[in-house]
């Protein structure tokens, strides 16, 4: 979870600390969207 936390924040998808359900509703969307790439370097 803390790779995707610092590639969000890279990607600029995160501007803020976010809350576990809020975290999960946006892995969840990455997931489904098929967008978990975003995680490799």
């Amino acid at each position: 979870i803390e790779l995707y936390l610092v590639q969000l924040f890279q990607a600029g998808q995160i501007r803020k600390p976010l809350i576990d359900d809020e975290l999960r509703a946006i892995l969840d969307k990455l997931v489904q969207k098929k967008e978990t790439k975003i995680i490799r370097r």
